[in-house]
């Protein structure tokens, strides 16, 4: 009938998003391909609204149970999110992070090795970090303004990062966020411990 036609895409579209509900479970972040999807999150499931409520007015128990159980798994995901930014804020530590991607072929980089240290940052992430921008930082002094550091310098056109802190650094570490190399650690602020992870963004 024309009714069970209709249901062959909706049920396809519900199928693919409770496999990616599986997924977020099971693979997190896995690969970089499941890091983009998760990415879009708050808006990706929520045509199992739709779905659910539609099903449940149409009894179709099946449909209905899956798809309620992705909304279910959506509200768990975004819900704390919502609206919590300015209660949050009232509380969160101050903690001034600074990124950036040095570019391995910058022809002046004791130009912006200075414009980095004038930033006064508590952190400095850095991105592209070969063995000639290590003695660049040396150097200006960055070493001297952050004592606690973890590099991985490489001479390979731009895999290279570092994290250079302030304050100690607690479980530096080289870690994997959708299969690519990143660096990570964690600072502690007050009473807090907060995660650092320096990702080199490719566009």
């Amino acid at each position: 009938s024309v009714g069970r036609l209709l249901l062959v895409p909706v049920w396809i579209v519900t199928g693919v998003l409770a496999a990616l509900v599986l997924a977020r479970f099971v693979l997190w972040d896995d690969n970089a391909y499941l890091a983009s999807i998760n990415a879009h999150t708050p808006l990706l499931f929520l045509p199992a609204y739709v779905v659910a409520a539609s099903a449940w007015c149409f009894r179709r128990m099946a449909l209905a149970i899956v798809a309620t159980a992705i909304v279910v798994f959506h509200v768990w995901a975004v819900g704390p999110t919502i609206g919590s930014a300015d209660s949050v804020a009232q509380t969160a530590v101050e903690l001034r992070v600074v990124s950036a991607n040095l570019r391995y072929s910058n022809p002046t980089p004791e130009k912006l090795a200075t414009e980095l240290l004038a930033a006064e940052a508590d952190v400095l992430l850095v991105q592209e970090l070969t063995p000639e921008w290590v003695d660049a930082f040396r150097a200006a002094g960055v070493e001297r303004e952050y004592r606690f550091s973890f590099v991985r310098q490489r001479d390979d056109r731009g895999s290279g990062m570092g994290i250079y802190s302030r304050l100690p650094l607690n479980r530096p570490r080289i870690a994997f966020t959708g299969g690519w190399p990143t660096i990570a650690a964690s600072v502690r602020v007050g009473d807090r411990s907060v995660a650092i992870v320096n990702v080199h963004a490719i566009g």
